[in-house]
C-alpha cells in the first residue's frame, strides 16, 4: 500500500518526537540507523534494517539522491515524495542540539507542513 505524503509526514513526525533525539554518529553525521537503535525521520520510514543500512553505505546518502539513482529497494512512494522527504530529512538534520531537540524539530516541521499543506499531527509523549 502507498502512503500519502501526510501519512510519511506523520509516520516520520510522531516516531522521531517519540526517539526523542537524532540519530547521528561521532561525527555529527545523521544516519538512517544509527547506534542503540536510533533512526533519522526519514529511518523511520523504511521497515527493513539491511536496506537501511544499505542507504547509510552509499556514496551521498541524501534521500533525493538515492531516488535518482534508483537505489535498489526504497518504497515506491518516496519517489513520488521526494521533496517532502529531503525536507524533511534537513529538519532532522538540523535538529541536533539534545537539549532542545523536540522543539527545534517541532519548529522545523511545522514550517514544512505549512509548505507541503499538510497538518502537523499532536505529539503526545
Amino acid at each position: 500500500m502507498t502512503r500519502t505524503a501526510q501519512e510519511l509526514f506523520s509516520a516520520a513526525y510522531l516516531a522521531t518526537m517519540k526517539q526523542g533525539m537524532a540519530s547521528s554518529i561521532s561525527n555529527g553525521l545523521c544516519r538512517y540507523r544509527g547506534p542503540n537503535g536510533l533512526k533519522c525521520a526519514i529511518g523511520h520510514l523504511v521497515e527493513d534494517d539491511d536496506l537501511a543500512h544499505a542507504m547509510d553505505e552509499a556514496n551521498d546518502a541524501a534521500i533525493d539522491t538515492l531516488v535518482k539513482n534508483r537505489f535498489p529497494g526504497l518504497p515506491e512512494e518516496f519517489v513520488e515524495h521526494v521533496f517532502l522527504l529531503r525536507t524533511t530529512q534537513i529538519a532532522h538534520d538540523r535538529s541536533k542540539n539534545p537539549a532542545t531537540f523536540r522543539e527545534d524539530f517541532t519548529r522545523e516541521m511545522r514550517d514544512i507542513a505549512r509548505e507541503f499543506s499538510l497538518s502537523l499531527p499532536e505529539f503526545v509523549e
